[in-house]
């Protein structure tokens, strides 16, 4: 987990017993802390998404090239045999 994130937590859970829940001007500050640690999360994800945009690319090439040497294999047996 992302260390910012991480320090986000550990404020928000030592705010939670001095906040309450009952008081809604106390609540702010949990929620705007709620907030950026959902936007760093979602820059987290949207990293970790074009990594593995990139990995699923190669991925599929590779496949793309195991099936062409897999079909050349075929076709060179079949055409050794005649």
């Amino acid at each position: 987990m992302n260390k910012e994130a991480h320090a986000i937590l550990e404020k928000m859970q030592k705010l939670r017993p001095q906040v309450g829940w009952k008081a809604p001007e106390s609540q702010v500050e949990i929620i705007i802390e709620f907030a950026s640690l959902l936007v760093l999360l979602s820059d987290d994800s949207s990293k970790s998404a074009a990594k593995m945009e990139r990995f699923t690319f190669w991925l599929i090439l590779l496949t793309v090239v195991l099936i062409v040497i897999g079909v050349g294999q075929v076709a060179l047996m079949l055409c050794g045999h005649q």
